[in-house]
């Protein structure tokens, strides 16, 4: 950095959360394209990274209202922390049971069922850490 500059500091973060934003949503963007582009993602595991991916994407635009909130409207704000709350949550959440799909690839179990049961808990818990 240039030791003459004079960037105050909430110019500063401002900068730098835009830019990790940025960098998150092209992520998010570029795993889904992959995702998207294999024949038939028929893996449990690649179900879960997917469904991570689209989390993620949610939390970048949360990011992104986060810096354009305002006291003067607060209805922005409830919604920003309702799509940071249930994609934080739900990006928790398909990451671990990506690693537990992963684990358990050696032992028969019923993956769809894991998938479908996984899906409709954390939807229902994350809409209502979102709504409470």
């Amino acid at each position: 950095m240039i030791p003459d500059a004079k960037i105050d500091d909430k110019t500063f973060w401002l900068v730098l959360d835009l830019t990790v934003t940025f960098l998150s949503f092209s992520g998010s963007l570029l795993m889904s394209y992959y995702c998207f582009r294999l024949p038939s993602p028929t893996s449990t595991s690649i179900k879960f990274i997917f469904a991570t991916a689209i989390a993620d994407f949610f939390y970048a635009i949360s990011n992104v209202l986060s810096n354009f909130e305002s006291r003067a409207n607060p209805s922005l704000c409830q919604t920003e922390a309702m799509i940071r709350s249930s994609s934080m949550f739900l990006s928790i959440l398909f990451t671990t049971c990506a690693a537990i799909v992963s684990a358990r690839a050696s032992v028969s179990y019923n993956s769809r069922r894991f998938l479908r049961n996984t899906l409709f808990i954390g939807l229902t818990y994350g809409i209502c850490l979102a709504l409470g």
